[in-house]
């Protein structure tokens, strides 16, 4: 959305511009794109379109170029669907490296984890007791207590959704706390603005119980161990992001949606 927001603006000055999106994949915020005044069109029916026509294309060169183009097209569409209807969230190690080397594994893997943040959100305005105010382009540093922010991103070369909730009490003060998958790292975090240490109130949530559990990381979800030091740190301009993780994999989208929904609730109770 941000990219087509920002060809908006380049294309703002420019008289009778008609504007049109390919798509592998039927977008899921497609009423938000086509209120952006987009027209939108997926390789299928692109395909469809262009052999309804081919006959009206003399030239056998041509001719052979375009059907080249439409064979080609109609098989990275198959292969697109059948990555997506696997009905696990993470698709196979060998499928994957051939996404890779295809450059397609990006549009897969965006498009599964869009439609997990679509499903996680659904599940969390179904929840009585799920009552923060919900946002999708606010900065963690920006949050206000019980806003949530729900986000779906791609960095470092794989997807990422996660909910970040701003908690403040006696026990934890001006904290956002978060749930984050990054492909198959599930990761529980802990965020302060100001770059100090804090290791005392990571020990005492930690210590308790109270956050950093994985107790609900339980079959049919398959877990590896591979974190090596106690905590990982990541220092950012605007504050510190501690956080623990554990491989998961063999899940299916429900799986995950109920372990957002479990720990979600969990920072509420905090």
């Amino acid at each position: 959305m941000e990219q087509l927001s920002r060809y908006n603006d380049k294309i703002s000055k420019r008289k009778n511009c008609s504007k049109l999106l390919i798509t592998l994949i039927n977008p899921l915020n497609r009423c938000e794109i086509e209120a952006l005044g987009w027209n939108i069109i997926t390789y299928s029916e692109l395909i469809n379109r262009i052999n309804e026509s081919i006959h009206l294309v003399a030239d056998g060169y041509l001719k052979s170029l375009i059907d080249d183009y439409t064979t080609f097209s109609a098989a990275l569409i198959n292969i697109v669907e059948y990555s997506m209807e696997n009905e696990k969230l993470h698709i196979s190690i060998e499928l994957e490296k051939q996404l890779k080397e295809l450059r397609i594994f990006d549009v897969v893997s965006k498009y599964k984890f869009e439609f997990l943040k679509f499903l996680i959100l659904n599940r969390l305005k179904e929840n009585d007791s799920f009552n923060c105010e919900i946002t999708h382009d606010k900065n963690w540093h920006e949050l206000r207590k019980n806003e949530a922010l729900v986000k779906m991103d791609f960095t470092r070369g794989t997807p990422l959704v996660e909910i970040k909730i701003k908690v403040s009490n006696a026990r934890i003060q001006e904290a956002v706390l978060g749930i984050q998958l990054q492909y198959r790292n599930f990761k529980l975090l802990y965020q302060k603005v100001g770059n100090y240490e804090i290791n005392n109130e990571i020990e005492e949530i930690s210590s308790n119980n109270t956050w950093f559990n994985f107790k609900h990381l339980t079959t049919p979800i398959k877990v590896r161990d591979r974190q090596r030091i106690p905590y990982c740190k990541y220092k950012h301009r605007e504050g510190t992001l501690y956080y623990k993780y554990k491989e998961i994999d063999d899940c299916k989208d429900d799986d995950v949606v109920d372990l957002f929904e479990k720990y979600t609730l969990e920072i509420l109770k905090l």
